[in-house]
C-alpha cells in the first residue's frame, strides 16, 4: 500500500465525480431516445428509423386483431371494400372497417377493378359501400383502385374521376410496373398517386407514365408472403411501405 490518506481520499472523490458523470450521460441519452411528442413510428415501425410500414387484406385472411398489428408497428392498412359492380364479401370491410379506427390504424380501401363491369358503375358501387361503412373520414387514406384486369386506359380514367367526384378524394392506383406501362400511358395518369406491387427487390421500377411525369411511388408492395403478428397465418400477408415518413404520410393524406 504505497498511496497515502490524502491521496485515496483525493482519488476516490474523483472516482465518484466521474461515475457520477457517466451515469448522468446514460440518463440523457436514454431520454433522448424516447418520443418527445412526435409519432412513434415516425422513422418507421417501432421507431426503428426504417420505412413506415403498412399492410393490405382481403377477405381471404380471415379475422384480424388490429390491436396487435398497431403493437407491431404498422402504421397504416388497405383492406378490400368491393370487386366490380357485385361483391358478396363486402361484410368484411364493413366488420373491419370500424374496428380499424378503433385500434388507431390508418385505414383505407381499395376497389378490385373487373374489366367486363362498366367504370362508373363499379366507381359508383365502392363509393355506396364506403357510404355504408360511415364514408371515408378526414384522417383515412385516399380510395384505392386495384388495376389488375386488362382494359382500356379510357375506362380506368373514367372509373378514378367518377371516384373522385363521388368522394371528393384524389384515388390511389395500385398496379405492377408492366401493366401500368401497357395500359396507364395516357399522362393524366401521373396526377394519382401509385402505389406500385413488385417483389424481390430493393427499390420498385416506376412505369413511363409517372416517371416521365417527374413523379415516384407513394407506396410499395414489396410481398405477398410476409407474416404479421395478428393477421392469421403465415407468409400469406401482403406488406407494404410509404415512400417517406409517418409525418409525410399524414400530410399525403390531408393533401389527397
Amino acid at each position: 500500500m504505497w498511496w497515502s490518506t490524502l491521496t485515496m481520499k483525493k482519488t476516490c472523490t474523483q472516482f465518484l465525480t466521474l461515475a457520477l458523470g457517466f451515469v448522468c450521460a446514460l440518463l440523457f441519452v436514454g431520454c433522448g431516445t424516447l418520443d418527445s411528442g412526435s409519432d412513434r413510428s415516425s422513422s418507421g415501425p417501432l421507431g426503428g428509423g426504417g420505412p413506415v410500414l403498412g399492410i393490405d387484406v382481403s377477405d381471404n385472411v380471415g379475422e384480424v386483431d388490429w390491436g396487435r398489428v398497431v403493437a407491431a408497428g404498422y402504421a397504416y392498412a388497405f383492406v378490400k371494400a368491393t370487386d366490380g359492380v357485385h361483391y358478396s364479401r363486402v361484410g368484411y370491410f364493413l366488420e373491419n372497417w370500424p374496428k380499424m379506427k378503433a385500434a388507431g390504424i390508418l385505414r383505407g380501401a381499395y376497389h378490385f377493378y373487373e374489366s367486363g363491369d362498366g367504370p362508373e358503375a363499379q366507381a359508383d358501387y365502392f363509393a355506396s359501400v364506403l357510404e355504408r361503412a360511415g364514408g371515408l373520414e378526414k384522417g383515412d387514406l385516399p380510395p384505392v383502385l386495384d388495376f389488375e384486369r386488362a382494359t382500356s386506359g379510357a375506362n380506368v380514367l373514367k372509373f378514378l374521376q367518377r371516384l373522385e367526384d363521388k368522394t371528393g378524394r384524389t384515388p390511389i392506383i395500385y398496379v405492377n410496373e408492366s401493366f401500368a406501362n401497357s395500359y396507364l400511358s395516357d399522362p393524366a395518369f401521373a396526377s394519382y398517386p401509385l402505389w406500385i406491387a413488385e417483389y424481390g427487390v430493393t427499390s420498385p421500377k416506376v412505369p413511363r407514365t409517372w416517371s416521365a411525369a417527374g413523379k415516384t411511388w407513394t407506396f410499395w408492395q414489396n410481398s405477398e408472403s410476409g407474416t404479421v403478428p395478428g393477421v392469421p397465418g403465415s407468409g400469406e400477408t401482403d406488406l407494404d411501405q410509404f415512400n417517406g415518413s409517418e409525418s409525410d404520410l399524414k400530410r399525403f393524406i390531408r393533401q389527397h
